[in-house]
């Protein structure tokens, strides 16, 4: 039997000695365990850092985008309204153009420009009958707003309305200045 306590000894010795190694194992293992733990922890906030700076990053494009939108669509906005109000204006002096059409004051001018010009040589063409004690024979045009001179190779066009075109552009400008 001394055998058997020999083997009994044996085994012991080498459970305790196998033991001893899975321990020292089972103690690497969770310390590398508890690293890999800690690295992947650190990992994981550096990469909810740099998730959050993008994000952030992000917002403050949008942001930025949707101001510069807003910003242009309420620049288009004003300048559609101020468009709208400066040919409000530009209707508003035609209708009085047939009244300035139609005074002394024109009349004059037209008398002295008829001065400078000799009349048997054009056609008379007047937005209504109120000028035909000066131009006995005209056509009329509903389409101009004052008189126009034609001959066939010079026309002496002495209408508002063309007048108005011909200044339209220094008067928008003008129209914006008092505006704004």
């Amino acid at each position: 039997m001394q055998t058997f306590g020999d083997v009994e000894r044996l085994k012991e010795a080498i459970k305790k000695k196998y033991d001893a190694e899975i321990s020292a194992i089972q103690r690497q293992t969770e310390e590398e365990i508890r690293a890999i733990q800690a690295e992947t922890k650190e990992k994981i906030k550096l990469m909810a850092a740099n998730i959050r700076s993008q994000a952030e990053r992000e917002a403050v494009q949008a942001e930025s985008k949707v101001l510069s939108e807003e910003r242009l669509k309420a620049k288009r906005e004003f300048e559609k309204t101020r468009e709208q109000l400066i040919e409000k204006t530009f209707s508003e002096i035609r209708a009085k153009l047939a009244s300035v059409a139609h005074s002394k004051r024109y009349l004059n001018f037209i008398k002295k420009k008829l001065n400078e010009i000799n009349l048997e040589h054009y056609t008379v063409i007047a937005d209504s009958s109120y000028y035909k004690t000066i131009f006995p024979n005209y056509t009329t045009d509903k389409n101009i707003i004052g008189v126009k001179l034609v001959s066939d190779n010079m026309t002496y066009d002495l209408t508002l309305d063309t007048a108005l075109e011909a200044k339209k552009d220094e008067l928008r400008l003008k129209i914006s200045e008092l505006l704004w």
